[in-house]
């Protein structure tokens, strides 16, 4: 882990150079705290893991409907960082910003765990292992939801999957 201001010099030095800094950054702590809150107020499940939308495989291809079902080993396979959306339009609403170039790359949360792994987390969803596939899958998925409907051309195909 690296200190803030060492984040930032090297925030400057990408600029300087033209660069795209292409990082994986999160705040331990808060996350820490945010943990600590949703487990207070009896959220163990994997529901306590919702949130964000960055373009990664698995969020171009489902939301995070399945982080409610009922079914617990079923929900916790979706468990990854960053977090699905709940809002099912998302996968959609990610490719369109894709193509239109509101976002630059898309990525993976490729860290697979097996059931018996991710039920670790059966009863605080803070200790769910974060991770799917998505190496394998990432380009097709990308094809499959940009290129083959439309939404983009095979060369801003390459340009978001380099």
């Amino acid at each position: 882990m690296v200190r803030d201001e060492e984040f930032f010099q090297g925030m400057l030095a990408c600029s300087k150079l033209g660069a795209l800094a292409r990082v994986h950054a999160e705040n331990g702590s808060v996350i820490e705290e945010k943990c600590k809150m949703l487990l207070s107020q009896g959220v163990t499940g994997p529901e306590g893991h919702v949130i964000f939308g960055e373009p990664i495989a698995a969020g171009l291809a489902v939301d995070g409907s399945h982080y409610y079902d009922k079914d617990w080993v079923h929900a916790a396979q979706y468990v990854m960082s960053p977090p699905l959306s709940r809002d099912p339009s998302t996968p959609e609403t990610l490719m369109d910003m894709l193509a239109a170039g509101e976002l630059h790359l898309t990525g993976t949360d490729n860290c697979t765990f097996n059931c018996h792994q991710k039920s670790a987390g059966r009863n605080d969803f803070t200790k769910i292992p974060n991770g799917v596939n998505g190496v394998e899958d990432r380009m097709s998925v990308v094809w499959d939801r940009g290129v083959h409907t439309g939404k983009i051309d095979p060369m801003r195909f390459v340009q978001i999957t380099r």
